[in-house]
């Protein structure tokens, strides 16, 4: 059995809270504890969760100004088996064949964290 982390895309819309893809306001924390952007993110686990609590664990890769921009970030990062795809994130893989400059940087940096942090590049080692 493979293990990939788990992730969604979701919008922070206030300093304190985002909405998660179940359309519920949730508050968040970062790892550095500073606050995140207005827009949409790629946010991932580093281990398989059951209940998602957006704390300090929670990596988060943006922000995007469009939803689909997340979604393309979402959806290369499950082409590439770093994560466990979705249908809208490979729709939105197969429709973004330009990536942007946005999108661009936030796989830099999906990448970098994978390198630096070794309990994401353990939920990708552990695939199948």
């Amino acid at each position: 059995m493979s293990m990939k982390a788990t992730h969604e895309v979701v919008r922070v819309v206030q300093p304190a809270f985002l909405v998660n893809s179940a359309m519920m306001a949730c508050r968040y924390e970062t790892a550095d504890g500073q606050r995140l952007e207005p827009g949409y993110y790629f946010a991932l686990w580093p281990t398989r969760v059951y209940a998602k609590v957006y704390d300090r664990e929670v990596r988060y890769f943006g922000p995007f100004d469009t939803e689909h921009e997340a979604k393309l970030l979402q959806g290369w990062a499950a082409y590439l088996g770093i994560v466990a795809p979705t249908p809208a994130a490979n729709e939105a893989r197969r429709a973004g064949a330009t990536l942007t400059p946005a999108v661009t940087s936030a796989y830099i940096a999906l990448l970098n964290a994978l390198h630096s942090d070794a309990r994401l590049a353990r939920c990708v080692a552990r695939r199948a």
